[in-house]
């Protein structure tokens, strides 16, 4: 099946992909998840930071500890319309 990417947000592409595939989408040494996880995780904390008050347009720091969890927050952030502030935890 042939679609035209050329306007979907990456949120919209992984909801779309969750419907199609059970393949793992992200494998870390520790932890894995499929694409239908990882999409249902982001939309669940996109309601959190929708219910703390952040909209399109706010700015979101996120403390990268890496793994799942941080890549679902990048992607909840994205599906509000607001700014990801990646914070380095290793940063002296």
């Amino acid at each position: 099946m042939t679609r035209d990417i050329s306007m979907l947000t990456l949120p919209t592409l992984l909801d779309q992909v969750a419907g199609e595939s059970s393949h793992p989408a992200v494998i870390f040494p520790d932890e894995q998840c499929s694409y239908g996880e990882l999409a249902s995780t982001s939309r669940e904390l996109a309601r959190g930071l929708r219910a703390l008050g952040v909209g399109r347009g706010d700015k979101v720091g996120i403390l990268q500890m890496g793994g799942i969890d941080t890549l679902a927050m990048l992607i909840a952030t994205m599906r509000l319309g607001a700014w990801a502030v990646p914070v380095n935890a290793r940063y002296k």
